[in-house]
């Protein structure tokens, strides 16, 4: 059992945890001056009435269990481990409790005593794929890929068509930049399960990055899936975008100027389902900026500003726009506002040393 000592230790680390765990809250920080467990309980309904069952059943495992439960929900940490270890201690061999300590380990950014509690999960029950999973996660988490895909293999020979352990093998392969096995696993993973947003999602960007014309498809796949979701939209529209750049440094006027369009349509419908979306706007602004369109660059610049007052890329090009239209001063604005939100904005400060004549 894990020491209470070590326990001290990581609840006073900032509770944190990554978008793998969505059962986890990630945004509780432990205060060390918690009111005392009495002043908890009498200010909660549920506590209260599990506090008085076990003092009747002081041995009953599952009341603490259940109590450990409401004090994670209340983020009441050090006292859902107390209870845990309770419940742990007169049954070990129950993996529901091993679960809720894993949760508590991981809220505590204490992984390895989730990882921990998760082998001991395994040992109980080596055929519990979601312990295994979960556990795959993790060492995925922690960037000790080789013990992530040796769980995902467990996984696979007891279910070949476990399409959540195929994203997982995937997520794997990227992250060692091994793209061929990766879309591999991608295709595998939508083989299975057809409805999978991420896997498409996942698919469209290796692609995308490989310049290779499958990427739309799977970004089309994606927005099928769920068409509210920006990013999908968006990466769409920036491949055709990245196509046309390409096609413009080669000479290919015909094709940029194809591809442009494409880009330029599917901004405009991300606009349409998320008009606060701002760097839609900007791209846009690019693209009719290298169209020499320069009013409706500008307008595009100016809206990104006006939806994200922080976005310095967009006041540096908003001024370039306003120097072409002669608006100097003006200009000269919105070049120190992009070096008031990025000093080292390099380009911004040569414009208006050029703006104050010292070249």
């Amino acid at each position: 059992m894990i020491k209470y000592l070590i326990v001290s230790l990581f609840i006073t680390i900032g509770i944190y945890f990554s978008v793998y765990f969505s059962s986890c809250s990630c945004n509780h920080s432990f205060d060390p001056h918690e009111d005392s467990l009495t002043a908890i309980i009498q200010g909660n309904r549920k506590l209260m009435d599990l506090s008085v069952q076990i003092s009747d059943n002081p041995n009953n495992a599952d009341l603490y269990f259940q109590r450990s439960k409401v004090f994670m929900q209340i983020d009441s940490i050090r006292f859902a481990y107390d209870d845990i270890e309770k419940a742990i201690d007169i049954d070990s061999t129950n993996v529901k409790y091993h679960f809720l300590l894993t949760d508590i380990f991981l809220q505590g950014s204490y992984v390895e005593g989730a990882i921990g509690e998760l082998q001991t999960i395994i040992k109980l029950q080596s055929d519990n794929l979601i312990a295994r999973a979960k556990l795959a996660k993790v060492y995925l988490f922690v960037k000790d890929h080789q013990s992530s895909l040796a769980q995902i293999q467990e996984i696979l020979k007891t279910n070949e068509n476990n399409s959540d352990a195929y994203f997982l093998m995937g997520m794997n392969y990227k992250e060692l930049k091994d793209t061929t096995r990766a879309i591999a696993a991608y295709q595998k993973c939508v083989q299975y399960k057809q409805d999978f947003y991420d896997a498409f999602m996942q698919l469209g960007l290796l692609y995308s990055a490989q310049n290779k014309n499958l990427a739309p498809s799977y970004f089309d796949n994606a927005i099928r899936l769920d068409s509210s979701k920006s990013e999908a939209w968006y990466a769409k529209a920036k491949y055709y975008q990245d196509q046309a750049e390409d096609a413009y440094r080669m000479k290919n006027n015909l094709e940029a100027k194809m591809n442009y369009e494409v880009a330029k349509k599917t901004y405009r419908q991300l606009i349409v389902k998320n008009p606060q979306y701002e760097f839609a706007y900007f791209n846009l602004g690019f693209i009719y900026l290298q169209q020499d369109s320069i009013d409706k660059a500008l307008r595009h610049f100016n809206l990104a500003t006006k939806i994200s007052p922080q976005y310095a890329e967009a006041y540096y090009y908003k001024g370039l726009c306003e120097l072409v239209n002669g608006q100097k001063d003006q200009a000269g604005v919105d070049f120190q506002q992009t070096l008031n939100l990025k000093p080292d904005y390099e380009a911004a400060q040569n414009e208006l040393n050029k703006l104050n004549g010292n070249k």
